[in-house]
């Protein structure tokens, strides 16, 4: 009996704890480029970060293209 217990208890925390720490796509920043400039003796960092909400939008078929 308490085999079956600590089996159960065990699958139940296995399955639970899946996707306590998901990010989606939608909600993340990924740097696709990065530039480093050296101006006035300062260093300038630029980054290039794609917007994942807006390359999806775009790549949806037209629906009225034959």
């Amino acid at each position: 009996m308490t085999k079956k217990i600590i089996l159960l208890l065990f699958l139940v925390v296995t399955l639970l704890s899946g996707c306590w720490d998901v990010a989606e796509p939608q909600r993340m920043y990924y740097v696709h480029g990065v530039g480093i400039d050296f101006k006035d003796d300062e260093y300038e960092i630029f980054m290039q970060i794609i917007d994942f909400t807006k390359i999806a939008i775009s790549e949806q078929p037209n629906p009225q293209a034959t």
